[in-house]
C-alpha cells in the first residue's frame, strides 16, 4: 500500500485546494538542493550512457525482477528499449516520434538486439488503441513513459498480469505525492486529470516503490 512506501502516507489522498502549491515548487526548482541533485542525475546518465533516463534506485527493481520470459510492453521508445530487450524475451513498443523510432531501430540494429523488439511507429490518434490487442492480464512487464502517459497508465492496468510490473516514469507529472521533485504534483493538486479516479482508487491497491533522484521521481508497481 501507499502508505508503506511513501512517507508512511498515502500520496493519492486529494487535499484543499492550496494557493501557496505553485510557489512552493518554484522555491524547488531554484533552491541550490535542486541544482545538486541535478547535477549527480546528469554525473549519474554520463557514467551510464546505455541506462534508461528514469531513477537508478528504479532501474535496479526493474533489473532483479525481468525475467528472459517475460513479456514487455514501453510505451515510448529510447535508451529504455535496447535495455529491456537484452533482459526480457519480447518487448513491444510504441512509437509516436518519428525521430525517436529511427534513433531507436538504429540503435537496437547496432547492438544486434532487433530479433525480440517490434517497435511501432503510429500517429497520436491510433497510440492508446496500440495495446487494445492484448487479452486482460497477459502482459508481464509495461513502461509507461511516452506521450498521453496518463490515459497510456490507465490503459495498462487491465492488461498487466497479477503480480506484474508496472513502471511510470516521471511518475511526479501524473500522480500526486509528497515529493519534493520541482513540477511534483502535490496532493492537492489531484492527479493528472486525464487519470480517472475510479482507476486512480485502483492503483492505491497496488504496492508500490516510489523512487526519485530528485529530479524525475518513477514509480514501480506490482499489481496485486
Amino acid at each position: 500500500m501507499y502508505d508503506q512506501f511513501v512517507n508512511r502516507r498515502t500520496p493519492l489522498r486529494v487535499q484543499p485546494f492550496n494557493p501557496r502549491t505553485t510557489t512552493a515548487k518554484l522555491r524547488r526548482l531554484l533552491s541550490p538542493r535542486w541544482v545538486v541533485k541535478r547535477v549527480v542525475a546528469t554525473a549519474y546518465a554520463l557514467r551510464n550512457p546505455d541506462a534508461p533516463w528514469m531513477a537508478a534506485s528504479a532501474l535496479a527493481h526493474i533489473e532483479r525482477w525481468l525475467r528472459r520470459e517475460h513479456l514487455v510492453f514501453e510505451w515510448g521508445t529510447g535508451f529504455s528499449t535496447p535495455w529491456l530487450a537484452k533482459r526480457a524475451g519480447r518487448v513491444i513498443a510504441v512509437e509516436h516520434d518519428a525521430l525517436w523510432h529511427r534513433k531507436t531501430l538504429s540503435t537496437l540494429r547496432e547492438k544486434g538486439q532487433e530479433g525480440n523488439v517490434d517497435v511501432r511507429l503510429v500517429s497520436e490518434d491510433d497510440y492508446i488503441q496500440q495495446i487494445e490487442g492484448f487479452a486482460d492480464g497477459t502482459i508481464d512487464f509495461i513502461l509507461v513513459d511516452g506521450v498521453h502517459s496518463a490515459p497510456a497508465l490507465a490503459a495498462s492496468m487491465p492488461k498487466l498480469k497479477h503480480g506484474g510490473m508496472l513502471v511510470v516514469n516521471a511518475a511526479h507529472l501524473i500522480l500526486p505525492s509528497d515529493s519534493t521533485t520541482p513540477s511534483a504534483r502535490s496532493r492537492t493538486d489531484g492527479q493528472d486529470e486525464a487519470l480517472d479516479p475510479a482507476e486512480l482508487v485502483d492503483l492505491m491497491r497496488w504496492r508500490l516503490k516510489w523512487e526519485s533522484d530528485g529530479v524525475n521521481d518513477t514509480a514501480v508497481f506490482w499489481k496485486p
